[in-house]
């Protein structure tokens, strides 16, 4: 009988002692590409002096809770004053995190891939 299974793309992370899961699928990574972007104008208007520390707050904050969950920059930062170093640490760690479980989803496709390719060889 054949059978299938859903893939487990989830995604452990511990973030300043919490516990977070998150599913690795395409629209998770579309949503970290998005991110990335808005961050990356977000330093050119820092450093142009468009921005304030308080806008880069608030942007990791949605970042952040779109990412993770609702409520997670909260929980993360409970007992600590948000500052923009801390708080570009936790995505640029999450969104590392994010793009380093994608290569290896990739790379597990494509040996998948492989091996199918090699069992139909071998079948012919």
């Amino acid at each position: 009988m054949l059978t299938f299974e859903f893939n487990d793309y989830a995604l452990d992370l511990s973030i300043a002692g919490n516990e977070f899961r998150i599913n690795c699928t395409a629209e998770l990574g579309d949503k970290a590409q998005k991110h990335k972007d808005a961050l990356s104008a977000l330093a050119v208007e820092l450093r142009d002096g468009k921005k304030m520390p308080d806008d880069a707050i608030d942007l990791c904050r949605e970042i952040i809770d779109d990412l993770l969950g609702e409520a997670a920059f909260g929980t993360i930062f409970e007992g600590r004053t948000p500052n923009v170093t801390d708080c570009s640490d936790v995505l640029l760690f999450t969104i590392g995190a994010i793009t380093e479980q994608f290569k290896q989803q990739k790379e597990s496709l494509g040996n998948r891939e492989a091996r199918r390719a090699a069992q139909k060889t071998a079948g012919a």
